[in-house]
């Protein structure tokens, strides 16, 4: 796999000439969606990126790279786009501070049930005031707008990561307790 990729060129910025094409040619709204949709899969891509570089980094330097995470979420705002990811991302940093800072722990968990509660809110992949071009692309995509499981299946895994093992010193305190509870409600309404 390595052999295969470590001399592979850089990326070229394809979208760019492509989109630059579309404009010359008069079609703005197409050079805007061009960029739009890469400039949405590249962002939950660099979360995905930034998750994983910081499993390599020393832990001095990991606070740099949580910290650029958190602004890129708040930046695009992805709670609403993209709460799936946020989910992820707010998921990782609590088990990452449940070693050191269980305030912090316990805010990020309350970031991942309020990034649930968007996701269920919009079950599906959209754009927003931004991202105003890609809701046709998404339309497109193989997966669909729609997630491949059940809003019901969506908090019981979010229920199944609040039980890891890293959060028991948590599970006494009355927020995290309550946290559980509101799982548990939500699961009653769907």
């Amino acid at each position: 796999m390595i052999n295969l990729y470590q001399n592979s060129p850089y990326k070229l910025g394809e979208e760019l000439l492509l989109a630059n094409s579309f404009f010359a040619k008069g079609d703005v709204y197409r050079a805007k969606q061009v960029l739009q949709v890469e400039i949405y899969q590249q962002i939950l891509l660099v979360c995905e990126y930034l998750l994983s570089l910081s499993t390599f980094e020393v832990e001095e330097n990991k606070g740099d790279i949580f910290e650029r995470l958190e602004h890129m979420i708040e930046a695009f705002q992805l709670n609403s786009l993209h709460p799936n990811t946020v989910i992820k991302c707010y998921y990782s940093l609590a088990c990452h501070y449940s070693k050191s800072d269980d305030d912090k722990a316990l805010g990020y968990l309350k970031q991942c049930f309020k990034s649930l509660k968007q996701l269920l809110q919009r079950f599906e992949l959209h754009g927003d005031t931004f991202f105003y071009t890609i809701d046709d692309w998404l339309e497109t995509i193989p997966t669909g707008i729609a997630p491949p499981t059940s809003q019901l299946q969506v908090i019981e895994r979010v229920e199944d990561l609040f039980q890891n093992s890293q959060f028991k010193e948590l599970s006494g305190r009355k927020e995290f307790q309550q946290m559980i509870q509101k799982l548990n409600d939500l699961k009653k309404d769907y």
